[in-house]
């Protein structure tokens, strides 16, 4: 299928997604072909993590807590509390704050909550608690990956692919409410995220690193088509979805706040499989702050157009390069932190 699709956006595409190289890549790129890819809006349920003001009769049952003393006689003994009193704020530690466990012990959140008074006496006692919350993230239900916030796309009324604009993937017949994409998102995708929080914070894909603790749940709404691309070095396994976004500008000088520079565009793949990960890297090729996931997440990106006829934009130009890119006008925009 011809993409009915301005060449020289996709030209001044594939340019930025070269401008993540210092210098030519040693492998040819094969292709860099415009293609419209299903996006999955859903909600993640998550846990946060906040800094509240603290009671000073709070701090100091936690602290005699972590001392051993920890039956409510002992502890009214010592703080001149009444037994009332004692046994409703460590209730309160226990189910509210979370800073007891069920055996009696100090759990992650009241050792931080120790930790952060340390030294601040005279000074108003914090406590750090955990509360629930939803936010919405977007999922590329080929991959099953997460993509980054700088390359989200506003949403639109587009929920199945036009198909006289140009090519287009299909994901699972029922997807978003297919029962091994929902194991995939819930299973899967939700353990990566907790035990690699770190690394989908540096990513760009989740947002609060510094208060998100973790997920518990994802829930599909909705799937809508985007453009992006579909672009592969050579001798790479599978193929890379790349997105076009805006991107905080990290190096900033003279030149840029003359102008008033704050963000850049920029042509980023959403993902990249171990094998091509290291394959690229033995080849001098890197891309900054992409997460790599496991091979077998890619495959069925893999099936659905291996055998896709896969191009590169024609080089001669028949207008000037538009300003932006053939995702600006639904692009979100936003940055890294």
């Amino acid at each position: 299928m011809l993409n009915k699709l301005n060449d020289s956006r996709w030209l001044q595409d594939l340019q930025r997604f070269m401008e993540n190289f210092e210098t030519p890549p040693a492998l040819e790129l094969e292709y860099f072909h415009p293609m419209q890819l299903p996006v999955v809006i859903t909600e993640a349920h998550v846990k946060m993590r906040s800094v509240e003001d603290y009671s000073v009769l709070s701090l100091l049952i936690l602290r005699l807590y972590d001392a051993g003393i920890r039956t409510p006689e002992a502890i009214q003994s010592i703080s001149g509390m009444s037994l009332e009193t004692v046994e409703s704020y460590i209730k309160k530690e226990k189910l509210f704050l979370e800073h007891i466990d069920a055996n009696g012990e100090l759990t992650e959140l009241g050792r931080l909550t120790l930790e952060a008074n340390q030294g601040l006496e005279g000074r108003q006692a914090k406590s750090h608690q955990h509360y629930n919350s939803v936010i919405r993230v977007h999922i590329d239900p080929l991959t099953a990956s997460l993509i980054p916030q700088y390359l989200e796309w506003e949403l639109g009324d587009n929920i199945t692919p036009n198909e006289e604009a140009g090519d287009f993937v299909l994901p699972r017949a029922s997807a978003p409410n297919d029962e091994d994409f929902l194991e995939a998102l819930n299973t899967r995708l939700v353990t990566e995220i907790n035990e690699r929080m770190d690394e989908h914070v540096y990513c760009d894909t989740v947002k609060n690193g510094n208060i998100l603790d973790s997920v518990l749940k994802l829930h599909p709404i909705r799937i809508f088509y985007r453009w992006g691309y579909l672009a592969k070095f050579q001798g790479m396994r599978y193929p890379m979805i790349v997105y076009t976004g805006k991107r905080s500008v990290t190096n900033v000088n003279a030149d840029s706040v003359a102008k008033g520079v704050k963000t850049t565009f920029v042509a980023m793949p959403i993902a990249l499989s171990e094998y091509d990960r290291a394959y690229l890297a033995q080849n001098g090729i890197s891309f900054e702050k992409v997460l790599t996931r496991k091979d077998d997440c890619f495959e069925e990106l893999h099936a659905v157009v291996k055998d896709r006829t896969l191009t590169m934009p024609p080089r001669e130009q028949s207008e000037e390069p538009a300003e932006g890119s053939l995702a600006d006008d639904g692009q979100k925009g936003g940055g890294c932190p």
